[in-house]
């Protein structure tokens, strides 16, 4: 009954949508640097969609900071680093706006971001062999270099390129985008086991006509294609210091419309879509042809304050399909990795609810504050693809490393159902400042000190997984930059994590200071050089199964992540982890300090 009342309400809004679209059009797609007016601008979004078998999971860029606006002052430090958007009804990251400033003019547009980082790992042999170093230099193999993990920080970063190709005339837009999460020629061609260069990943078109004539001041868009929906991002213009939306992401190719209102200063906006999200065919994956619907509301009081009520539904109501995972058996029906398995089977349409608000002050001189709650209920969520990625967790089942895999049971199908049934509350929250602001140019003069204060807390009720039933996880951080000059700048951040509160031995923290170089305060590009040292409370594990130490992620980064294992969490055809014979456990420990070299610009 609830599908089929959800499925009226998309239907009747997408039918608004479109008899509200084919009115006159004047342009209204506002561009990035006028984004300080009333309401919300719908604009292009792009990013990565985190698609990849068991084994590696994309790491992803910030979303491009738009440029400044004409006669801004020069911003430097933590907020120059970390622009975000996304925080109460701030749906769409800005990618250069409008392809044209003027009505009427088509016109191409082109632009895009990517990261380059050269990382050094430092660990150690237990007992090197004749004409072997005892100190060992390796990609990182740390905790939280995947992205869809619990434990996942910026402070691991793989390569990261986008460009986004645009053409338009401001009331209709086009946007096409390339990515990829691999530089080919300093590393490896990964295109069949992970799809690392992703390709074309999202197109869509945008239609801005004015309904001045229908309605005064009022606003409306419709969009159409594959593009993402972007709720709950920590940030001003991404999703702030941990890279994750706290309400939710889509991955889908479907419609959403908006409408803002304006009363006064203020303005009321309304936004509704709907769209699918294609499964991965690998005999490892549950999941199944996923539907999404979303609707969300609220209020931009003057642009100080900004509130947001949100609610997600994402369904499977799929056949079985037939499938082979051994070539000399007969063919199954069903999801392969369960047929067979009472405690495992998945006989069930799944669904994956996602309800949240977020609020956004700002509070000018004294910074930006955000804070953002969900709630995500989990019903037989194994088979629902990443139609929704919500606090750093892909859909309900995307193989490891959805809601299922990620909260309900991380230690997989030797510690119970892996169903997906229970529930996660969630809340992020961001404060960023400037301390030079605030202050003063009495002490500062033309230097800037620029801070963030932000923390992530997640409370699991679980029915897959007695042990992770009643879970709470905590992190938390600072970052702080110094720009003494308007080329060069010193920071330092810090993250603590506590991955599950009853069990300390797996907590861990990171201390990372950097220098940055750049052209100027508010330059396109960076040159960094980062340096991470990590404190675990117990580093080494006595076996995979081991709580009680630091642990690995589901999906270890592909190839050679900490915990990869070639059959395990690898593919059989593909190597592993580094080893060493001599030291306990499975492979390395995680390495206690690693240094990155990286280069960044967008345009």
């Amino acid at each position: 009954m609830r599908t089929l009342i959800l499925s009226l309400l998309v239907r009747g809004g997408v039918a608004s949508a479109v008899m509200l679209s084919v009115t006159a059009a004047r342009a209204q797609d506002a561009a990035p640097q006028n984004s300080a007016g009333k309401g919300v601008p719908l604009s292009e979004s792009a990013g990565t969609s985190a698609s990849a078998p068991v084994v590696q999971l994309k790491n992803e860029a910030p979303s491009t900071p738009p440029p400044p606006a004409a006669g801004a002052p020069a911003a430097g430090g933590a907020a120059a680093r970390h622009p975000a958007v996304g925080g109460a009804g701030m749906t769409y990251g800005r990618y250069g706006g409008a392809a044209t400033d003027t009505d009427n003019e088509w016109g191409f547009r082109y632009n895009g971001y990517f990261r380059a980082p050269m990382n050094l790992g430092f660990g150690s042999r237990t007992a090197p062999f004749v004409g072997q170093s005892k100190t060992t230099i390796s990609n990182l193999q740390v905790p939280g270099r995947e992205f869809y993990s619990w434990q996942s920080t910026p402070n691991a970063q793989g390569p990261w390129t986008e460009m986004f190709f645009g053409y338009g005339n401001g009331v209709v837009e086009s946007k096409i985008a390339v990515q990829a999460f691999n530089l080919s020629d300093p590393s490896f061609n990964d295109i069949d086991e992970q799809g690392a260069q992703i390709g074309i990943s999202q197109a869509f078109v945008s239609l801005t006509p004015d309904i001045n004539d229908i309605i005064e001041n009022a606003r409306f868009n419709l969009r159409v294609g594959a593009f993402w929906n972007q709720y709950g991002g920590a940030g001003k213009y991404d999703a702030g210091a941990y890279d994750a939306y706290i309400i939710g992401r889509t991955h889908i190719i479907g419609a959403t419309y908006r409408f803002d209102y304006d009363l006064d200063a203020n303005t009321l906006w309304l936004e509704q879509g709907v769209g699918v999200k294609q499964p991965s065919p690998s005999v490892s994956e549950n999941t199944k042809y996923t539907l999404l619907h979303h609707v969300h509301a609220g209020i931009n009081v003057e642009n100080s304050l900004l509130f947001g009520l949100h609610y997600m539904h994402s369904w499977t109501q799929e056949q079985d399909h037939q499938c082979v995972n051994d070539p000399n058996a007969n063919a199954l029906l069903g999801a392969c990795p369960w047929k067979g398995n009472v405690l495992l089977e998945d006989p069930n349409d799944g669904s994956l609810d996602v309800y949240g608000a977020d609020l956004r002050l700002n509070m000018d001189a004294w910074g930006e504050f955000f804070v953002g709650y969900s709630l995500v209920w989990a019903k037989y969520a194994s088979t629902v693809d990443a139609a929704i990625e919500v606090a750093h967790a892909g859909g309900g089942g995307f193989f490891s490393s959805g809601v299922t895999g990620i909260y309900l049971n991380e230690r997989g199908n030797n510690a119970g159902t892996m169903q997906g049934n229970g529930h996660v509350h969630n809340i992020q929250a961001q404060y960023d400042f400037s301390l030079s602001t605030i202050i003063g140019p009495e002490v500062f003069g033309n230097t800037t000190l620029d801070g963030s204060l932000f923390g992530m807390f997640n409370m699991v009720s679980s029915q897959d997984d007695a042990q992770a039933d009643g879970v709470k996880k905590l992190k938390f951080g600072a970052d702080l930059e110094f720009a003494p000059l308007s080329w060069f700048a010193v920071g330092f951040r810090a993250d603590h994590l506590r991955p599950n509160n009853t069990i300390k031995e797996q907590n861990f923290s990171i201390l990372s200071p950097r220098l940055v170089f750049r052209s100027d305060f508010a330059s396109h590009e960076e040159i960094s050089l980062l340096f991470h040292h990590y404190i675990y409370a117990h580093r080494v594990c006595t076996t995979s199964q081991d709580l009680y130490c630091t642990q690995v992620a589901n999906g270890p980064n592909f190839p050679d992540g900490f915990g990869a294992f070639s059959g395990v969490t690898q593919p059989v055809n593909t190597r592993g982890g580094p080893l060493d014979p001599q030291a306990e456990g499975l492979y390395m420990p995680p390495q206690e300090n690693t240094l990155t070299l990286q280069a960044t610009i967008w345009w």
